[in-house]
């Protein structure tokens, strides 16, 4: 197998026979704390107030 194509010009696959080199998960992982998301319903019941708009 060779890394040209039949005209002699370089095969476009070739960059795709290898694997990258693996990446440590420590090096991925978030390392900062974060803080808890807002509320998207500020505090109510949503499926409570459907029902009572609804019934």
């Amino acid at each position: 197998m060779t890394n040209a194509t039949s005209d002699g010009g370089p095969d476009p696959a070739a960059r795709f026979r290898h694997l990258p080199e693996p990446v440590d998960l420590r090096d991925v992982v978030a390392t900062v704390e974060v803080e808890a998301a807002p509320d998207p319903d500020g505090g109510r019941d949503a499926n409570a107030d459907w029902m009572l708009r609804h019934a």
